[in-house]
């Protein structure tokens, strides 16, 4: 209980001063640490604030194929960083305050993500582009293929996508890696009014790799863009060797031919030919009757090669033709023009030959078949009219061609077995008959028949010759 108010004291009726003073005590109390809490906010006050870093802006030109960032002050690049599903991570390293960077040799069609790492006040600091193909789906040109050939041209084809629109239109773009130079396409194949391929000229003066970028466009909808980058040397395709020639001697011929000429005229030993020789008559499209050879110009000397063909005489007409390619690429060039070698003898066929062995095995049976037959003797003759039955008179009667031929001393022999073909062979003289020629034929007048016989022998003589011409 409070003790009451003293006497002339200005207090409120019925009050007390004890909550007055606490009032009082509370003000002095808090007076010094509100002026220590705004002591402590202002030396709060001068501190620095943090720094927010600034986006990079990434920007990346399809053409030219250049990733750019905005250049800051106190902000230095690190790396840049291009990554596909084709080829995963590729970095490059960059210097103090380079802003871009480049991947020419990579390909964008089906999207890829750029990083961009800086170092800031903060530290390293990462950002991140993801780049896609805008446009419709399979709208973007396909089948995309490039050939050089004859050293100074190039051709391009490619087919319309198939969800592209009806009025999609395409264009092509080429551009040389290093020389950092780029052109549209000169020339433009087109199908019913759009393009769908390009020819080139002037390919000789390029370098090695080169960027082809296929764009599209419609009113329709959006066409999404095809991108290729090629290293010339495959894609070339040589000419024919030059100056083929054709020497032959008694066994061989020795083909041989200068390297053709080229984009980038290699030394012989890049190249592998490859020769078809034919028989004069056969078809390019027939199976040849001589295996291909390869031929390595590693074995030639300078811009000279040759083959050493195994061809003895007589030979018949022959073709030889001669394509090229890189020995590390085999991708073979066109052929060259046929070149004729052989005299056009033709050779002989074993089977004329065999046929004319058993035509002289059965000729040389039948010449020995007809000695031998001739060398036999004859066989009796029976007892024709004017012959003698008796054993006297039994000898036969010699035809005209016997009677021609000479017997006897020194004469020619019908029956000699030394006889060939008809021509009578001289035969030893025989002494003892050489002074007695064997009268074998009988003169009728001197024949006289014994007395009261005659008509009996010649009744039997009638008989018996018509017997033996019925027998006959």
């Amino acid at each position: 209980m409070y003790p009451p108010d003293p006497p002339g004291c200005l207090c409120p009726a019925g009050g007390s001063m004890a909550p007055l003073l606490r009032a009082v005590l509370v003000l002095v109390l808090l007076d010094p640490a509100l002026l220590l809490i705004r002591e402590q906010q202002q030396d709060l006050s001068g501190l620095p604030t943090p720094e927010t870093t600034p986006s990079l802006n990434m920007r990346y030109d399809l053409r030219t194929k250049n990733l750019t960032w905005d250049c800051r002050e106190n902000v230095t690049s690190l790396e840049c960083r291009f990554i596909s599903e084709e080829t995963g991570p590729v970095r490059r390293k960059l210097q103090g305050g380079q802003c871009h960077c480049v991947f020419e040799k990579y390909r964008l069609h089906r999207g890829a993500e750029f990083t961009v790492t800086v170092n800031s006040s903060q530290g390293p600091v990462t950002e991140k582009l993801v780049f896609t193909n805008p446009g419709g789906e399979n709208t973007a040109a396909q089948k995309f293929s490039c050939l050089v050939y004859d050293v100074d041209f190039l051709n391009c084809s490619w087919e319309r996508g198939r969800a592209a629109p009806a009025d999609v239109q395409y264009s092509l773009y080429i551009r040389d890696i290093w020389l950092r130079q780029e052109w549209e396409c000169p020339r433009y194949v087109q199908d019913t009014g759009t393009h769908v391929g390009c020819h080139l000229r002037g390919v000789s003066r390029l370098t090695s790799w080169l960027s082809f970028l296929v764009t599209g466009s419609s009113r329709e909808r959006g066409v999404q863009f095809f991108d290729a980058v090629i290293l010339l040397k495959t894609i070339e395709r040589y000419n024919p060797p030059t100056n083929i020639t054709v020497h032959c001697n008694e066994s061989h011929c020795l083909i041989s031919w200068l390297k053709p000429r080229t984009r980038l005229n290699p030394s012989n030993w890049e190249f592998q030919y490859e020769l078809d020789i034919r028989r004069q008559g056969e078809a390019l499209s027939d199976a040849p009757l001589f295996p291909r050879v390869e031929v390595s110009g590693l074995y030639g000397r300078g811009d000279h090669s040759w083959y050493i063909f195994p061809s003895p005489q007589p030979r018949p007409k022959h073709t030889v033709q001669i394509r090229a390619a890189d020995s590390r690429l085999l991708q073979w060039g066109a052929w060259s023009r046929p070149v004729e070698f052989g005299s056009g003898e033709q050779e002989g066929s074993p089977v004329y030959m065999y046929v004319l062995v058993v035509l002289g095995t059965l000729v040389c049976v039948l010449v020995f078949a007809c000695l031998f037959k001739r060398g036999r003797p004859p066989a009796e003759k029976p007892a024709v009219l004017g012959q003698r039955v008796s054993g006297s008179l039994s000898q036969p009667r010699k035809t005209a061609r016997e009677r021609s031929s000479f017997d006897g001393g020194g004469g020619w022999s019908s029956g000699s077995p030394l006889r060939f073909l008809g021509t009578p062979i001289p035969q030893v003289k025989d002494k003892l008959t050489a002074n007695h020629p064997a009268d074998d034929q009988i003169i009728w007048e001197k024949f006289t028949p014994p007395a009261g016989k005659g008509n009996h022998e010649e009744v039997l003589t009638v008989e018996e010759v018509r017997n033996l011409k019925a027998g006959v």
